[in-house]
């Protein structure tokens, strides 16, 4: 009975050592997360700093897991018995978190995953952005009256451009006839009607199809964003002074200052021509945001 006590403690101390060490490497992992701006710096695309970033994040998180894995297999052979009375709710307590702490690896791991593969670092990748207007109504959110095109190469930035959709609509060669409830609103489909459908995978790939006959050239995939993202984002990293304008474009007025532009603006024939010279602008913000700022831009 002793040897099984000293064992069990013995397991403890190792399962502190392990979960010390594993809440390092987290640390580590949230550290180099916190330098995902550069992977937008189209400057640092000559670097391999884009790709180091992923690839601390990665082992961090492996060291994290395994050593995560290993704590787990020896708090299931701990005798409680030899956790003293006064601590061994504390010990249940947090026992019991550790299904929600595998749960948070889980997803930090499918994260990391999921950004490896969309900065393109076996082969280029291009996205379409569909920024959807959410005041106006439409069944993904809003209407995506402004889209843009993002290019990453070797793991970092390599291209990004914004611009109104009935620029690339007007090179839709084929007349095609809308759903029976878009016919009220417009009389071909076109990309800007793409967000037809309620389920977004079945309008964004919708989109990717227009875009390709549009453009002549195909995307790896859609994301769409929305006025409230943008918001939340300037909320962290502050205003935006576009001189041209004469104004400076912040979370409290972004919405209200871009609308009334685009509706009332003195640029008649490309009035969203505010949303192309704000989108750069943002863009540089965002990569030469400080690293603190990052994981609340991530929360955003």
């Amino acid at each position: 009975p002793g040897f099984g006590k000293l064992k069990s403690a013995k397991d403890l101390t190792e399962v502190g050592k392990l979960f010390a060490q594993s809440g390092k490497a987290m640390s580590d992992a949230l550290s180099s997360l916190s330098k995902t701006g550069l992977i937008l710096n189209p400057k640092d695309n000559h670097t391999d700093k884009p790709l180091k970033i992923i690839s601390d994040i990665k082992n961090a998180l492996a060291i994290s897991a395994g050593n995560f894995d290993k704590a787990k297999i020896l708090v299931a052979s701990i005798d409680e018995a030899v956790i003293p009375e006064e601590k061994r709710g504390q010990y249940l307590d947090f026992k019991n978190k550790i299904p929600l702490f595998e749960e948070y690896l889980g997803n930090a791991v499918e994260y990391a995953d999921f950004m490896e593969g969309i900065i393109g670092i076996d082969k280029s990748k291009k996205y379409l952005l569909l920024f959807n207007n959410n005041s106006e109504l439409r069944p993904t959110g809003g209407f995506p009256g402004t889209y843009g095109v993002v290019s990453f190469a070797g793991g970092g930035l390599a291209d990004f451009f914004v611009d109104d959709v009935y620029n690339l609509d007007g090179q839709l060669k084929t007349n095609i006839i809308p759903p029976k409830q878009l016919q009220h609103i417009t009389p071909t489909w076109a990309m800007r009607g793409s967000s037809w459908f309620s389920d977004f995978p079945t309008s964004a790939q919708k989109a990717m199809s227009y875009f390709n006959q549009e453009a002549g050239y195909g995307v790896d995939g859609a994301i769409a964003i929305n006025s409230d993202i943008v918001v939340g984002i300037l909320k962290v990293l502050g205003s935006i002074n576009m001189p041209e304008y004469d104004m400076v474009l912040s979370a409290d007025n972004f919405v209200e200052s871009v609308q009334e532009e685009v509706e009332y603006g003195p640029n008649r024939t490309q009035p969203k021509t505010v949303v192309k010279d704000f989108a750069p602008r943002f863009l540089e913000k965002l990569y030469t945001a400080d690293s603190e700022k990052w994981i609340e831009i991530f929360n955003v």
